[in-house]
């Protein structure tokens, strides 16, 4: 992945969490007569979002829970004409998984909530839209308890949500299951390594473009520098002369941008599909052409060392963290006794950082997704190199 890609998604990251954690939460106050309450954490959800029910704790005692998997611990009803119907939902979790043993068993400390994802059976409880509501008896200390959630809506997608989603999202998640469907043993490791070659090879003329781009701008960057130093008091002069710099070396700036915001869209949701993927209850996304592939019966072991499906905590982030220092070892602009010391730390905090941070997020994430992020990367470094020898 190039630097340019990484640091808008960086971005997207960034003002997600901000968004994300700006509200503060209700004060829990006790309810002797019901200590467990449900509540859903919106009362309308659109189609494809997972619905997150917040169990609360309204007692002074720590409240501890085991259920049983895999089976969903909660009863869901569907609201019509003033009835409830119950709606079923299965899934063949992976109940030796740690993720999923700390989905069904959890403790609740007293006046706190724990938020509880429904995620593996979204789509199956609610791909028929309307009225929802989510009940459970609860026996503590002898007594029987009934908890019931608020009434909650799933409507349709959004404008945007639905153009994601149907022009990109959904294809590529059918891509991916028509590649796997040829794979031997269905397998999904080399099913990622083919589909990243081939979008890379589709979007082979816009990284080039970028890339060229790219390389000029290392190159008239020593007289850039100059421009700089000679003119610092002037900003004007300044900016002038680096249009002219652009203009003799005919260079548009934004030539090295505007492919990544091209191919950017499709990058991202190959990184979701990926995820996707191994949730279970997303087999409705697959087309009917391809309804005999059963994501249960997909293989996630690769090489019989990296299961694909569970995160890889050591051996792939330093994989993936290597082959990104070395694609922006290779496209970082030369420095030399010329360049600003400021400048130059910059470049090498950069080249250092973000192969870090890239590890980091490796190791958090499912190691298909970081099988994909190298293969990328290690695509990338191959172009680069050819781009670097052309120039």
């Amino acid at each position: 992945m190039s630097k340019k890609l990484f640091n808008l998604a960086l971005i997207f990251l960034v003002i997600s969490l901000l968004l994300g954690n700006s509200s503060q939460p209700n004060k829990i106050i006790e309810n002797q007569e019901n200590p467990i309450v449900f509540q859903t954490s919106r009362t309308q959800y659109k189609q494809g979002k997972a619905l997150e029910l917040e169990i609360i704790n309204q007692s002074q005692k720590q409240m501890n829970f085991d259920f049983k998997c895999p089976n969903l611990p909660f009863n869901v009803y569907k609201i019509q004409n003033g009835k409830k119907q119950e709606v079923l939902a299965g899934n063949n979790l992976d109940c030796n998984d740690s993720k999923i043993k700390n989905l069904f068993k959890f403790s609740i400390k007293p006046l706190s909530k724990h938020v509880f994802s429904v995620q593996n059976w979204s789509n199956q409880l609610f791909s028929n839209l309307g009225t929802f509501v989510i009940e459970k008896d609860f026996i503590i200390e002898g007594q029987t308890y009934k908890s019931e959630s608020n009434q909650f809506q799933y409507t349709q997608r959004g404008f945007f949500s639905k153009i994601w989603n149907d022009l990109i999202y959904q294809p590529l998640f059918n891509i991916l299951i028509l590649i796997i469907s040829f794979s031997p043993n269905l397998n999904l490791g080399i099913a990622i390594i083919i589909l990243t070659l081939v979008l890379r090879a589709i979007l082979h003329k816009q990284n080039k473009k970028a890339m060229v781009a790219q390389k000029k701008l290392s190159k008239i960057q020593p007289k850039l520098n100059e421009i700089r130093k000679k003119y610092k008091d002037d900003q004007q002069k300044m900016a002038q002369e680096t249009l002219k710099i652009w203009s003799q070396e005919k260079i548009n700036p934004l030539s090295s941008l505007t492919p990544m915001l091209v191919q950017f869209p499709i990058l991202i949701g190959l990184f979701y599909v990926i995820q996707g993927v191994l949730n279970l209850d997303n087999q409705y996304l697959i087309y009917e052409v391809l309804s005999h592939i059963r994501l249960e019966d997909i293989g996630t072991q690769f090489t019989n060392l990296i299961d694909l499906k569970k995160t890889n905590k050591i051996v792939l982030p330093i994989i993936v963290a290597g082959l990104q220092f070395t694609q922006m070892y290779m496209t970082l602009p030369k420095t030399d006794d010329k360049t600003d010391s400021t400048q130059k730390g910059i470049q090498n905090g950069m080249l250092y950082f973000m192969p870090a941070l890239i590890a980091v997020v490796t190791a958090t994430l499912p190691s298909g997704v970081g099988l994909y992020w190298g293969t990328s990367t290690l695509v990338g470094i191959c172009q680069q190199y050819f781009i670097n020898k052309e120039n």
